[in-house]
């Protein structure tokens, strides 16, 4: 008993000494969701274009290919290689997140998405985009 009691004791100590902090990071964080209506026939990809070069992880590629998020081994490089080919009239970045929208018909950007931004659609069956006016978030 003698050596359970000095045990906690000893526990309780340590606990008070040397608290430990825990830290969260909560509350709600902007966030892009795009539902497509009318696109059940085709095939197509999505993505956002910003103002900016960079916003959280996410950038634009470098003008000498460097900083890409995607190799050649990647699914779907064809596809990001025509992103990072496509110019904006306005001068906005493709910065490297897509997603394939044919099955759900919705985009999804939920982790610091750009504050300014078009929303850019690829069609591969007929090598075409289609490119929204500008939103904000």
């Amino acid at each position: 008993m003698k050596k359970t009691a000095c045990l906690l004791i000893c526990a309780f100590a340590v606990l008070i000494l040397f608290p430990m902090t825990a830290r969260a990071d909560i509350g709600p964080k902007p966030s892009v969701v795009v539902d497509f209506d009318g696109l059940d026939t085709h095939t197509y990809y999505a993505t956002l274009l910003s103002r900016q070069r960079t916003t959280g992880p996410y950038s634009a590629p470098g003008r000498d290919g460097a900083y890409l998020h995607y190799n050649k081994d990647d699914e779907d490089y064809g596809i990001f290689l025509k992103f990072t080919e496509y110019e904006d009239a306005d001068g906005y970045y493709f910065l490297q997140f897509f997603s394939d929208c044919t099955q759900t018909h919705r985009f999804s950007w939920t982790y610091y998405p750009p504050r300014e931004f078009k929303i850019l659609l690829y069609f591969p069956e007929t090598d075409s985009f289609v490119v929204s006016d500008k939103y904000e978030r």
